[in-house]
């Protein structure tokens, strides 16, 4: 059975026959834990769509007011029922909303992160949209405590999509920053940040500036590098790029021993969708927002009512 034929069959079993998740396990011959695995995909993927009456218009109206308050082309909620982890959730809606936005020949570029990890995990394989191509807007970063490593993520999502690859065959950070430059003028990385060029849709993540949560910080930092950053006011960052609340751009210490996107490439990019959620991210989405880093923001109902209440208090 196909993988697709596969979720839909037992959604059906589940949300029109009233099967319960063992007796749809018997009829199949799968084991429990995985139907109850292939119905939580089905809803994370929309293949299923779970409606509460009077709950859709909450969450509508949410979204149009910080849409209108940050400034964006959309905002997308994800409701986070009890016991759930709020990066499924977040990941399951972005997964929705980047399907949408596919089209023939589009170029998505993926930035580091455990969201959009955890995105690229859950993603069911989606073939309807041709010649598409997935690059990297960053380099690889040496950490292995992401869902998947940073390395892979392209090449995952890539072979989701049946979509072509274009990596950069570097690591995020150098050493030595005349290293960098000798990278960058080789041929097959001046070849793969042309392709970045042509990003039509980017999804990114969202860091913040506190060092025991923050891998890139961890792996590259000096304690007084650490106490520069945050004392010039910087909040978050993207692909190596700081900003503080404001969304002025903050010059980080990493500046010259990094192989990213530009920042002003990175805002050129026609569709910049922010994945982000959790109270210790507030400061940073207001501050991506604000310095016009996304167009689209992706969060947790819990995130996204604590950006219209501080929103609200300012």
């Amino acid at each position: 059975m196909e993988p697709l034929a596969e979720h839909l069959k037992v959604a059906h079993y589940y949300y029109r026959l009233h099967l319960s998740a063992a007796e749809i396990a018997a009829r199949l011959a799968l084991p429990v834990t995985r139907v109850q695995r292939l119905l939580r995909e089905a809803v994370e993927n929309g293949l299923v769509e779970v409606s509460i009456p009077g709950f859709e218009e909450s969450i509508t109206a949410l979204e149009t007011t910080l849409e209108q308050k940050l400034k964006l082309s959309e905002v997308v909620i994800a409701e986070v029922p009890e016991h759930a982890d709020p990066l499924d959730c977040i990941a399951g809606a972005a997964n929705r909303t980047l399907r949408k936005l596919l089209r023939d020949g589009s170029v998505i570029g993926l930035s580091h992160g455990r969201t959009v990890a955890t995105m690229v995990s859950r993603m069911l394989p989606f073939t309807e949209r041709k010649d598409l191509t997935v690059t990297r807007l960053v380099g690889a970063l040496g950490n292995t405590t992401l869902t998947i490593p940073s390395d892979d993520i392209a090449r995952i999502l890539a072979d989701k999509l049946s979509a072509n690859i274009n990596l950069l065959f570097a690591p995020l950070i150098l050493k030595n920053p005349h290293l960098r430059k000798a990278l960058l003028d080789e041929p097959l990385l001046q070849e793969a940040f042309r392709v970045m060029s042509g990003t039509d849709i980017a999804v990114l993540g969202i860091g913040d500036v506190d060092f025991s949560r923050n891998p890139m910080l961890r792996e590259s930092l000096t304690e007084e590098d650490y106490r520069r950053l945050t004392g010039s006011g910087a909040v978050g960052e993207i692909c190596t790029h700081y900003f503080d609340a404001a969304g002025k751009s903050v010059t980080g210490p990493l500046g010259r021993h990094v192989i990213a996107i530009e920042e002003k490439a990175l805002k050129a990019i026609p569709t910049r969708i922010g994945v982000a959620g959790g109270m210790e991210k507030v400061d940073a989405i207001l501050g991506a927002c604000r310095g016009r880093y996304l167009s689209i923001l992706v969060t947790d109902l819990p995130t996204a009512r604590a950006l219209l209440k501080r929103l609200e208090q300012e």
